[in-house]
């Protein structure tokens, strides 16, 4: 009797420690998916302020290419989120689009709160 209770508590042991890690795999997945779903909203937040500012300087995206000297594929890509921007670049795009690089972050301050 003993050695079958020994192995039943045994058993339930094991069966914690399974639920314990399939649980902590959900968190862990359900955190990189937060994860990327932030960071697609602050790549989409970031290029919708780049357009808005090329648009408030009345420039259409060929210009703003140019001015940039990249392709406008490789414009278009910031302008949509779909492209990560590095700090050289949003240096250059502020400098460009005569505005400070804190410019492109306001709507992030406001996403965040």
């Amino acid at each position: 009797m003993e050695n079958e209770n020994k192995k039943m508590v045994k058993e339930m042991e094991n069966e914690n420690k399974k639920m314990e890690k399939e649980m902590e795999n959900k968190i862990k997945k359900k955190e990189k998916q937060e994860n990327v779903v932030s960071e697609l909203m602050r790549r989409l937040l970031i290029g919708t302020r780049i357009m808005r500012r090329r648009e408030e300087l009345y420039l259409d995206l060929d210009t703003a290419a140019e001015l940039l000297e990249l392709p406008v594929d490789e414009y278009k890509n910031y302008e949509y989120g779909q492209t990560e921007i590095y700090p050289d670049m949003l240096l250059k795009l502020a400098q460009v689009f005569q505005t400070s690089p804190n410019y492109f972050f306001q709507d992030l301050y406001h996403f965040q709160k």
